[in-house]
Parts: C-alpha cells; sequence; structure tokens
C-alpha cells in the first residue's frame, strides 16, 4: 500500500516502484504524455489514495525505486476533506488541470 507498481504489459517485469508517503490504498490513477518545448518529451503518473492524498511522480524516472515529485492536497479554504469523499476518476491536462472525479459525484477541477 501507498506505492504503484508500473510493469511491462509484454513479460511482466516490473519496471518501477514508485513509493508514496501514506499506507492508504490507491483509489485512482492519471498518466499524462505531453511535449514542452521542441523535442522535450515528458510523462506524469498521478495516483489518488483513499486517505485523501494525490501524488504525482516525475516524467523522467531515476531508477527503479521513486519518491513522488508532488503531493497536491485540496485547501484548507474549500471546505473539503478527500478523505472522507475520496477520488475515484482523475484526468490531467498538460499543463495544470486535474479533474477529479469523486464518490460522492462532485468533479473538481
Amino acid at each position: 500500500q501507498g506505492s504503484v507498481q508500473v510493469y511491462n504489459f509484454s513479460n511482466g517485469t516490473l519496471l518501477n516502484n514508485l513509493v508514496g508517503d501514506t499506507t492508504a490504498r490507491v483509489t485512482a490513477l492519471a498518466h499524462a504524455a505531453y511535449t514542452k518545448g521542441r523535442g522535450d518529451h515528458r510523462r506524469l503518473l498521478l495516483a489518488a489514495f483513499d486517505d485523501g492524498v494525490i501524488l504525482q511522480w516525475p516524467s523522467k524516472i531515476p531508477g527503479k525505486e521513486c519518491n513522488p515529485s508532488r503531493r497536491l492536497e485540496t485547501p484548507a479554504w474549500m471546505g473539503i476533506d478527500l478523505a472522507d469523499v475520496p477520488v475515484l476518476s482523475m484526468a490531467f491536462s498538460w499543463p495544470t488541470t486535474l479533474v477529479c472525479g469523486r464518490k460522492d459525484g462532485m468533479l473538481m477541477f
């Protein structure tokens, strides 16, 4: 728990173990591929956990084990605790739009 494993679909080899700073279960994943500048191809992987945390891993993973590059949480002023109503689906659009579908039917942008 608290991590995401990436496997080679063809042969089942573990490519990456993306370690998180949570012990919660993953409830949703989002992957984004984009080009930043000329020929700079990047990918992001985001995972939502049932404790309300959303973690983002970098586009270029340096090794088999990798810590998240960013931790996303709802700001206190929103009055929303994602631990109470977990995110079940996500979609990311470059450069900054993350849409989260919650268990109660609410969409968060």
